[in-house]
């Protein structure tokens, strides 16, 4: 019976994986609840060759081996099955393991596994099927995970079931949760059978840990790793790379972690970094058709110099390692060392990114290393003169070349760029032994600008990448060593002043010469950098800069792209006058005014005043050459003007007595150029800055002859209309605006005689065309005009009082744009409202109770009634509530049919229940 009773129910599961759409196959549940517990142990020793029984009968398990009054001894016996009959992966394993702990059961079900597996092995060893191994993993990475500290009384079952294994993952696992007992148990065995690759995984991970509790087995780790990094040396020829590179990084872990450690315990620390030198520069290495793991090995070499940096006594106890390190690294990063076979398999064609081939991204990293390694001052020392020399050496050989365009020229320039960037490492170094290096930091600069110039006029820059690189490193060099001129300027001021002379010379000659983009952009930025990190304040005495000043407008002409060169470079020439940072007595007011007064007259003004004298221009005023140069003059302007908007009254009086004698000249051509929106642009720009940076100096007269300019083009609606269809025409409505804006921003009453000219013009001109159009013609306009409107209220409020017609105006502008669908000026105007309450308590204004009080709040109630403004909801409310509390709020209480509200007075009703009452009637 119990045969028949199994066949029927094997062929059954079958049939359910095989056909499992038949009618007649019973459906999974079906035969879940068909199986009885004591039917287990049958199945699995009869079938133990059918896997879709196995599968069905292991799925079945993890259901019913986990019901609440299944005997513990039951389901033991049903895994002891498993572990004697059944050959299954580790899945199935994983999920019956699982289920023993599933649901809060207890660590000792797993425990009995655990042991019952050992036995097993013990007793059987031959004789169990091949997933016991599956069953004791699964049930001991289960344990180990589960376990934050293991119990004493079973430390030593693990270990021997981790022994049996003779498997990675639980030893790496007992390492890294720190089940040290373990790992000292298996790790004498492990050492003694495993393969090289195995034991670098578990030495990594002894590495990655910081403690101190498996130091034995670090220097274990370390005598095994100096061991084969000899061998690999000695057989030149390599291991695996996955094996190579994950000995590197356990090299890198174990200096980084444990190198301080294992000195204190009196390791032999020299022959492990002896072994791992001469692995970084093996052929297996330097041969590697992989790039990046000699690079690791450099990052291991720099983990140890950041290592020992700034501990003198470290530093001498490696010094002879390190002072064997560098002319190791550089000779593997020079072409002309022939040392290396890295340099010309390198691809420096194509770049990888950042604008970067991969010899620059090689290069980069061994100067960065290299700049690590001699971080200390003990090898600063050792390799400044050294390094300096082969340094002139290259740069010499470079510069003696008839021909630039072949592979000798590429690999001396290429060399001349490390050994300048490697040098620049040494800046700051440099610098804080000022005394000791001055003279070889002054050749290296003279060396720098000699060969700067040299390439500039040989113009070598075009000769290919390599040569453009090492051009714009040079550039970068000088910046570097700003701090050491500006140094050399204060102990010397002749020698410091021909060093800045010499690189003025160089820069300028770059600018104006006919360079590509580039070289100018990283020119001016250089120059730019000198002036202003040096504070040197007499460029401008300098012949050259007088001739750049000079070409700097048909320069800029003939390249567009550059014309923000020529307002870079004189906003620096004039804050190095203006605005020096130190303080001594040579920048005093007198020394400004006149030096200043030099700068500005022979750069600025008298190049202005050629051209507009010259023939061309008068000829064809409204030439695209004229205009263009102009352009340029008016840019440096403006430039000048914005930099000294937030600088002291005596700055802006020195600016002015130099700017005043261009007032007439300025307004000569703001009269003839109003109308072209090609100059238009830069001419109201620069009246703007004008009229923010000196309108307390430039004078009524140049306020009004402007602004009368301005005016007669306006002088109908219908103009204003036409003007502000055209993207330029609104430039000039707005700027109109700004600039009424700034003067009644001031304050001062000189200005409000200019008040009803400007409210005039607002009214009748530029409110009449933008209040009537519904389009995008005036969207831009508005925030100006809202803006002018709340300045001049708010700085002048008194003035309204004897002209109430201009008040009620501007009461009106504000009322009518509440409801606009514009969000933005919606808000705007509300904050304008709420800030004119809080500065003259406009709503308790009884102008403003008597006639505007009840239609703001009412326009106000009706905007949150529809809905199309929620986004200033909050806003809104508060300005009601601020309306209510100055004029009562029975009335808008009945519009809104909340009387009951009220009814105990203004002072009963606060925000939050005025905001929640409102908010009920919006959405009623």
């Amino acid at each position: 019976n119990m045969s028949a009773h199994l066949n029927t129910l094997s062929s059954q599961i079958v049939s359910l994986y095989q056909n499992p759409n038949l009618s007649s196959t019973p459906s999974i549940e079906q035969l879940y609840n068909a199986v009885s517990l004591n039917d287990i142990p049958n199945l699995i020793v009869s079938y133990s060759e059918n896997l879709y029984i196995l599968d069905f009968v292991s799925r079945l398990i993890c259901i019913q081996i986990n019901e609440s009054n299944v005997d513990d001894n039951v389901r033991m016996n049903i895994f002891q099955l498993f572990v004697q009959h059944v050959e299954m992966d580790g899945k199935w394993w994983k999920m019956l393991v699982e289920s023993l702990t599933d649901k809060g059961r207890s660590e000792g079900n797993l425990r009995a596994l655990i042991l019952l597996l050992r036995n097993a092995k013990k007793e059987a060893a031959n004789g169990i099927g091949r997933g016991f191994n599956c069953a004791l993993r699964e049930a001991v990475l289960l344990y180990l995970n589960k376990q934050k500290k293991l119990p004493q009384d079973f430390q030593t079952t693990i270990a021997e079931c981790i022994s049996a294994l003779n498997e990675k993952e639980p030893v790496l696992l007992c390492i890294r949760k720190q089940h040290d007992n373990i790992v000292n148990y298996i790790l004498p065995h492990l050492i003694s059978s495993w393969t090289q690759q195995q034991l670098v995984e578990v030495f990594c991970e002894i590495a990655t840990r910081r403690d101190a509790s498996l130091l034995q087995w670090l220097q274990v780790s370390a005598d095994a790793i100096t061991q084969w990094c000899m061998q690999i040396v000695d057989q030149k020829r390599g291991i695996d790379e996955p094996v190579l590179r994950r000995l590197i990084l356990t090299v890198q872990l174990t200096i980084q972690n444990h190198i301080l450690k294992l000195e204190r315990k009196e390791y032999s620390v020299q022959a492990f970094l002896i072994s791992f030198f001469k692995l970084t520069f093996s052929p297996v290495v330097l041969n590697s058709d992989n790039l990046e793991i000699y690079m690791e090995c450099l990052e291991v070499w720099s983990c140890l110099s950041l290592s020992i940096s700034d501990d003198e006594k470290r530093e001498k106890f490696y010094e002879g390692c390190i002072h064997e390190l560098m002319p190791k690294i550089l000779k593997c990063s020079l072409y002309v060392q022939d040392g290396s076979p890295i340099m010309s398999s390198l691809d420096d064609s194509v770049e990888r990114g950042a604008h970067e081939t991969e010899v620059d991204e090689y290069l980069s990293h061994c100067v960065d290393t290299l700049a690590v390694i001699c971080s200390s001052s003990t090898s600063n020392n050792h390799f400044t003169a050294s390094i300096f020399d082969l340094m002139v050496k290259i740069i010499m050989q470079y510069q003696q070349l008839s021909a630039f365009n072949d592979p000798t020229a590429y690999r001396l320039a290429r060399d001349s760029q490390t050994m300048i960037l490697l040098f620049s490492q040494f800046a700051s170094f440099l610098l804080d032994s000022f005394d000791k290096y001055r003279s070889i930091v002054d050749q290296f600069l003279r060396g720098i600008i000699g060969l700067t110039k040299f390439m500039a006029e040989k113009r070598i820059y075009f000769e290919g990448r390599a040569h453009q690189s090492l051009f714009v490193n040079c550039l970068h060099t000088c910046q570097t060593f700003f701090p050491w001129v500006r140094h050399e300027l204060s102990l010397d001021a002749t020698q410091g002043r021909v060093m800045i002379h010499a690189l003025s010379d160089l820069l300028i000659g770059c600018i104006v010469n006919e360079t590509p983009e580039w070289i100018i952009q990283e020119s001016t930025t250089t120059f730019v950098r000198l002036i202003t990190s040096i504070h040197f304040a007499h460029t401008h005495e300098f012949e050259s800069f007088q001739q750049l000043c000079q070409q700097l407008p048909q320069f800029s002409s003939a390249r567009s792209p550059l014309k923000g060169v020529a307002p870079k470079i004189h906003l620096a020439v004039s804050n190095s006058i203006l605005l020096p940072k130190r303080d001594s007595d040579v920048h005093k007011k007198e020394w400004k005014e006149k030096v200043y007064g030099l700068y500005f007259n022979s750069s600025v003004v008298e190049p202005l005043r050629a051209l507009l004298q010259s023939a061309e221009f008068d000829a064809n005023p409204h030439g695209v050459t004229s205009t263009t140069h102009l352009i340029v003059h008016l840019k440096i302007l403006n430039q000048l003007l914005k930099s000294i908007q937030e600088q002291s009254l005596t700055i802006r009086n020195i600016f002015f007595e130099q700017f005043a004698p261009l007032r007439s000249v300025i307004l000569q051509l703001f009269s003839m150029y109003k109308d072209s929106w090609i100059m238009s642009d830069s001419l109201l720009s620069l009246l703007q800055s004008i009229f923010k940076s000196l309108h307390s100096q430039i004078g009524m007269e140049f306020i009004e002859s402007t602004m009368n300019t301005f005016l007669q083009s306006l002088a109908r609606p219908e103009n204003v209309s036409r003007i502000i269809q055209n993207n330029n025409g609104k430039k000039f409505v707005k700027k109109l605006l700004s600039l009424q804006t700034i003067l009644m921003a001031d304050g001062n009453r000189r200005f409000r005689q200019l008040l009803p000219i400007y409210l005039k013009t607002s009214k009748d001109l530029i409110y009449v065309v933008i209040s009537q159009d519904n389009g995008s013609s005036s969207v831009d306009i508005k925030g100006d005009f809202f803006h002018f409107l709340y300045t001049t209220l708010h700085q002048h409020f008194d003035y309204f009082a004897e002209n109430p017609s201009d008040l009620m105006f501007i009461m009106q502008c504000f009322l009518d744009s509440l409801q606009s669908l514009d969000l933005n000026i919606v808000h705007l105007n509300l904050n304008y409202l709420r800030n004119l309450n809080a500065s003259h308590i406009l709503f308790k204004r009884p102008f403003f109770q008597a006639q505007y009080a009840r239609a703001f709040m009412q326009n106000l109630a009706l905007v949150l009634k529809s809905r199309n403004h929620e986004l200033n909801n909050e806003r809104i409310l508060s300005t009601l509530f601020e309306m209510c509390q100055a004029n009562g709020f029975t009335e808008l209480f009945q519009l809104i049919q909340r009387q009951d509200l009220s009814e105990g007075g203004t002072t009963s009703v606060t925000e939050p229940s005025f905001q929640r009452a409102l908010m009920e009637w919006i959405y009623a």
